[in-house]
Formats: structure tokens, sequence, C-alpha cells
């Protein structure tokens, strides 16, 4: 209630805004007041017709009530009246996913994307209409085409990251995130899912970074995402590789590589490490189980000797994550 007067009194102070009106109408929505929503959100379009949120707010109350053409009708406005903007392009798409009306919703969102490759929720609902046909794999190989013959352009990069997230492929999800994030540098959802890229792929150096990049551009918003990045944060400053760096990588018949860093978190019980053949393993042999935790000290010794020249994956558990890849 009192928000509602807040807004009622800024509305009368400027007529000829639409902002309080919006947000009064969405004070209405939160009350479960429908009917009152929908005069505010028109008299916001009244009061100032160039203004694209009152147009936005107005026809996803259309689109809750499944009046799909007044819905999209409002989107169209909303789209000339702001024509480099991605969000009603995203909007429209939800109508038609509504009407199931999917391959027509797939062009909108990429309009969407094509106008502003950091509409996240586009994305999500691409996947998710590609999962639902069972062809994530299709698309990926669609798009990737597509991306060499565009020139390497954003919104196929956020594309390819949601398919590859949703496929569990670590490696091209992280190359896509890299790759959106050298447009929009100030993006801050692909931080966030290259800082888990990094960890699961044993990087904690490369995850660190990630994480605070992330909280540095969050540091206003207050949600889940941002305890789940604090608290990861804080965790890899008690794990972490010193030595050897990144892809480090041994030649030679006998090599002994001694592993440096930190296994000290919180409740420390053991920290396991293992390695397996090839860059994703399936088969797993034990280096070192130690029940002793290390504060910037020898985690193991890993004698190479007798294995044969190729690609070896060292991992480790109770949250310590190796950042490396042998080649003896």
């Amino acid at each position: 209630m009192y928000k509602r007067q807040v807004y009622a009194r800024a509305a009368a102070l400027n007529r000829s805004a639409a902002v309080p009106l919006v947000l009064s109408g969405n004070t209405y929505l939160a009350e479960n007041d429908p009917a009152a929503a929908m005069s505010a959100f028109q008299a916001a379009i009244q009061a100032e017709p160039g203004n694209v949120a009152g147009y936005i707010a107005l026809g996803n109350l259309y689109r809750q009530d499944k009046r799909y053409d007044d819905a999209l009708a409002q989107f169209e406005q909303a789209q000339q009246l702001n024509p480099g903007a991605g969000w009603p392009w995203e909007a429209a798409g939800n109508v038609l996913r509504q009407q199931r009306k999917l391959e027509e919703a797939v062009s909108l969102y990429e309009q969407a994307l094509q106008r502003d490759p950091r509409r996240m929720n586009a994305v999500n609902a691409l996947v998710a209409i590609f999962k639902g046909w069972r062809a994530l794999p299709d698309y990926a190989a669609r798009y990737e085409a597509q991306l060499a013959q565009e020139g390497q352009p954003a919104w196929i990069h956020a594309i390819l990251a949601g398919i590859y997230q949703a496929l569990d492929q670590i490696e091209p999800a992280i190359r896509h995130n890299e790759a959106l994030l050298v447009g929009y540098p100030e993006y801050a959802d692909p931080y966030f899912a290259l800082a888990r890229y990094y960890q699961r792929r044993g990087d904690g150096q490369a995850a660190t970074a990630a994480w605070q990049h992330y909280l540095a551009l969050m540091a206003q918003t207050a949600s889940d995402a941002r305890l789940e990045a604090e608290a990861s944060l804080q965790r890899l400053n008690l794990v972490t590789i010193e030595s050897p760096a990144a892809d480090a990588r041994v030649s030679g018949q006998i090599a002994s590589i001694r592993i440096i860093g930190t296994a000290a978190i919180e409740n420390f019980q053991y920290y396991k490490i293992e390695w397996g053949a090839g860059e994703a393993p399936t088969d797993w042999n034990l280096l070192v189980n130690a029940p002793t935790p290390v504060n910037r000290g020898l985690l193991a010794t890993w004698n190479t000797a007798g294995l044969a020249p190729g690609v070896y994956t060292p991992v480790s558990y109770t949250h310590l994550q190796l950042p490396t890849i042998y080649s003896v």
C-alpha cells in the first residue's frame, strides 16, 4: 500500500511520466489485482506513448490472460519504438512459445539476441525448445557453422554457450563464454558460468578470477547466485594449487612432478588425488590419499616413469582440484 501511495504521488507530480504508473501496476500485480494493474499500465501508455516499459508490462499481462493477439500488438509497438532493444522481441517470442508456435518463437528469440546477446532468458528459451525437439547437438553444429560464416557474432556465442551447458560439454561452453566476454566484458552471467566450469576442469586460479569478476559486477545485487559465488571463492582460497602451472608439460622417460598447494578447508578430513589417461578419463589410478591438511606445501609427488607418451589428467577430491593436464 505504501509503495502505491508513493508511486501515485510521483505520477501526480509528473503526469507525462510512465515509470511511476508502471511501478504502480507492478505493485498491483504483486497484490494479485490484475484489473488495477491493467488500468495502471494503460494509463502509463497514455501518459508517455514513447515509453517501451508500459507496452511490455501490458503485453505480459495480456499474455498471462492468454490474449495472445493483444499481447503481440503491444510487443510490436515496443519493437517499433525501440528497434534496437532485445526485450520486446524476447517478449513476443514468449507469446509464440506459449502458443506452441515454436519455429516462429525461435526466430524471435534469435532476433532478441542479435540486438542484445545478454538476454539470458532468450538463450534459456531456445535451449528448452531444442531440448524438446531432441536436437541440441544438431543446433550446436548449425550455429557453429553459422558462427564461422558470419564473423563470430556475440549472439551466436551466447546461444552456443547455453547449448553446450545443456549438453554438459565443458570445454566448448568455456570457449563460447570467453568469446562472449570479449564483446561484453561487463556482462556478469558468463563469469558465473565460467567460474563453475573452471572449477570442474580443475583450474582453481581461473575460477578464483572469474568469481572475483562476477562479485565485482554484482556488488549491489543480493541473490542466491551471489551467495554461491561468495561461498565458492572462500573455499577456493583454502584450496589452491601453486605449482605446477596450468597446462604444464613434461617430457622424457622419467619425470617426478611435485604438486604444491593448499588443502585446508573447514572441517577437513582428507584429500585424495587420482589420475587417468586422456583429457576426460573414465578409469582412475590413486596417487595419494592423505589425512593431513597442507598449507602451501607438498600435496603429492607424481612419478610418471613408465607412462606412454600422451595426455594425462590428475583430479582430486575434498574440493581440491588440479589445474593441469600433463603430456609425458
